[in-house]
């Protein structure tokens, strides 16, 4: 998959993100905000990221999706969703 064939990025700490990546467009990353948004409630932010990229898939009319969740710790996990 290539940047350009994604049409949907949601970060849940997008400024470090768009700092060391020059090729995002930022028409289409995190154009709701991410889980720091909403005060990153414990358990509940990957849920409401991953509803959010959903959602915005489909209000796009997009294919590809990519969020970025936190999952405690320090760690972190990034899923890709199709809108089928």
């Amino acid at each position: 998959m290539k940047p350009e064939q994604v049409d949907h990025v949601i970060y849940g700490n997008v400024i470090h993100t768009e700092k060391n990546a020059s090729y995002l467009n930022k028409e289409k990353t995190n154009v709701h905000g991410g889980a720091i948004a909403l005060g990153h409630p414990v358990g509940v932010s990957g849920a409401r990221i991953l509803l959010s990229v959903a959602r915005e898939l489909r209000r796009r009319q997009g294919k590809y999706a990519i969020a970025s969740l936190c999952i405690w710790g320090g760690q972190g996990i990034a899923t890709v969703i199709e809108r089928v």
